[in-house]
């Protein structure tokens, strides 16, 4: 029968009883607190010579014989120790005896203060002590838990300070160390606020320069009101925005305290003020307001930005308005305010846009003139350099001096308009132009100016002319007949009649069947290039019909072919009948004439009789009719 190792210690363990607890067995750590990693060993005061000792570190630890461990995890641990002697086992248990925790780094911070001193302050509950070596070689001090101490250095020279934290008798090997590079300051500079600027109608953005290790508090007032303390300022950032701030009615003004924590002084920044614009459409004039800045020495100018660039400095503390005068119809433009210090620093509104308008009457267009080129009329124009942002140019006309009616709206960058909806030789026609903004805003009607219409016929003394009167060049102009051949060439003139003239009897033109075309010629006075025309008409004699006696279609190039002569018809028939009476050729226009063929046979020679009808282009009515021959 086997029996049971845990039975037999039992059973020893029973028998022993009086006698173990007679023992003055114990054992005790070098450590029994401190931080992960933390080595713990363990001393045995039983003073039993020859006995089995062994050590369970923890509960469910098998019992060993090593008295060193190495705790890697935080926690409070049970350590137990196993005495065996010949005559017993002696368990000793120490509960929650090892505190193990993991390291931490306590809160420090240092404060510059005035005289190369610097203030540590320690947040931490962990720790049973700080201890702080100011590294200059004196001795480090020792700060309890949540505790602060000034130190002064004897110079500027940059230190480093080194913060360590422990138990009272505990394991510290693990608990690490803190380092800070410090140079001591003579004096603590002040805050500098270098921006102030509103970001929106609810938003303020402040940037300033604070230095590390001190202690900053932003202030604001509103209008010349007193400061209040709004928000302490971390040596991590540079900008901090204000939400639910307006600074439409009233400016808002900030400065930075610096408190030197260790005399109790405080040290002011500079004071920089920021408002926004309100803008007004004042009908050809933006209006720019702000509210009352505070006097300030600081200040060096007001600043104006149109559209992103500087457009006036005013450097008159006090002025609250600026008006835009030179402002464009129906344009948007965008205004800013900055507000500019002698330190460097800048105080800047928000972008506020406006679209101009305008009551401001635009100027009438320029230099009208009108004239008739061949069965046109060309009408040109000027628009005044002063005439800004123009919408339409509106081009209307009148006929022989009825109501004037809207032709057509041209674009500005055009100056000339090509009429060809006319009939220059039945018509006056008379135009002028309306100018209109892109506010709506109308100009006065321009200067009429009107084409000549001229008609002629034959006189018992000459040719009669007469014309409608030229409306333009109103700096005065004079009147120049032009007689043209039929090929249009100046044949002469008679020139500088008056411009109150509107007739005249061409005595020169003698020639009863003589072709003559006449033209009225406008001269300014201003200048003899500056010219127009009126339309074109011709006179003729009576119509006279002339016809071969015979022709000769033999391809010679020669009287090849039969057709009738008369000047400027303007309608033509002509029948050739042969000696039977029969119709064998018709034309109706005076280029097409007969080539001696009929049915695509020649036709065979002989006589030929014909009869003409027609018309000239002044109405004059002819017929004619006769005989020929066709000779091969």
């Amino acid at each position: 029968m086997k029996v049971s190792p845990i039975i037999i210690l039992g059973l020893l363990f029973q028998l022993s009883t009086f006698y173990i607890s007679a023992q003055p067995f114990d054992f005790e750590a070098d450590f029994t607190k401190g931080c992960a990693p933390l080595t713990v060993t363990l001393t045995d005061l039983s003073g039993v010579v020859g006995a089995d000792i062994k050590y369970s570190f923890f509960e469910g630890q098998a019992f060993g014989d090593q008295n060193t461990f190495t705790y890697t995890e935080p926690g409070i641990y049970t350590v137990v120790q196993l005495v065996q002697t010949n005559a017993a086992a002696t368990a000793i248990e120490k509960e929650a005896y090892i505190e193990v925790v993991a390291p931490q780094t306590p809160e420090v911070e240092l404060i510059t203060c005035a005289g190369f001193g610097v203030r540590v302050n320690v947040q931490d509950t962990l720790y049973d002590f700080i201890e702080v070596d100011f590294g200059d070689g004196s001795l480090p001090a020792i700060l309890s838990q949540n505790g602060s101490l000034t130190y002064n250095y004897a110079d500027a020279t940059p230190r480093t300070i080194t913060v360590e934290a422990g138990f009272t008798g505990g394991g510290n090997a693990n608990c690490g160390s803190t380092t800070f590079n410090f140079t001591p300051q003579p004096t603590i500079q002040p805050a500098e606020i270098s921006l102030a600027q509103v970001i929106n109608d609810n938003e303020i953005e402040v940037a300033y320069t604070i230095f590390p290790e001190a202690s900053y508090i932003l202030e604001e007032r509103v209008g010349n009101g007193a400061y209040t303390e709004i928000a302490v300022l971390s040596n991590d950032q540079n900008t901090i925005v204000l939400p639910n701030r307006s600074t439409i009615q009233e400016v808002r003004c900030y400065r930075i305290i610096t408190n030197e924590v260790c005399s109790g002084v405080q040290i002011v920044s500079n004071e920089v003020c920021v408002g926004d614009l309100t803008l007004t459409d004042a009908i050809g004039i933006n209006q720019i307001e702000w509210p009352i800045f505070p006097v300030s020495a600081d200040f060096e100018a007001f600043r104006i930005f149109i559209d992103g660039a500087v457009a006036e400095e005013i450097n008159t503390q006090g002025i609250t308005v600026f008006n835009h005068e030179d402002v464009t119809c129906n344009v948007e433009y965008c205004y800013q305010l900055e507000v500019i210090y002698n330190n460097g620093a800048v105080s800047r509104s928000s972008q506020q846009c406006l679209v101009a308008s305008s009551d401001v009457t635009p100027p009438s267009a320029e230099n009208l003139k009108v004239t008739v080129e061949e069965q046109n009329v060309v009408f040109t124009y000027e628009i005044p350099p002063t005439a800004e942002n123009i919408r339409t140019v509106n081009i209307q006309r009148a006929v022989n001096g009825g109501g004037f009616t809207s032709l057509q709206n041209e674009d500005i960058t055009s100056n000339t308009l090509v009429d060809s909806n006319v009939s220059v030789n039945e018509n006056s026609y008379c135009y002028r132009i309306v100018i209109q903004d892109s506010c709506n805003n109308l100009s006065p009607n321009s200067l009429e100016v009107c084409t000549v219409l001229l008609s002629a016929r034959k006189g018992e003394n000459g040719n009669e002319l007469s014309w409608t009167p030229f409306s333009g060049f109103p700096f005065g102009f004079s009147y120049t007949i032009e007689v043209l051949d039929e090929n249009g060439d100046l044949v002469r003139s008679i020139e500088n009649l008056p411009r109150s003239t509107t007739s005249f009897i061409d005595e020169e033109a003698t020639d009863p069947a003589g072709f003559y075309q006449y033209r009225i010629k406008i001269v300014a006075d201003h200048s003899i290039a500056d010219t127009a025309f009126s339309n074109e008409v011709i006179v003729i004699g009576s119509l006279e019909l002339l016809a071969p006696e015979a022709f000769t279609p033999n391809g010679d190039g020669l009287n090849d072919s039969f057709y009738i002569r008369g000047n400027l018809l303007e309608t033509y028939k002509l029948r050739i009948f042969n000696r039977w009476g029969d119709l064998i050729f018709i034309s109706e226009q005076q280029e097409q004439a007969w080539d001696g063929t009929y049915n695509g046979n020649e036709a065979p020679a002989g006589p030929y009789s014909f009869t003409i009808e027609a018309t000239d282009i002044n109405g004059n009515v002819a017929s004619l009719k006769g005989l020929f021959l066709l000779i091969r």
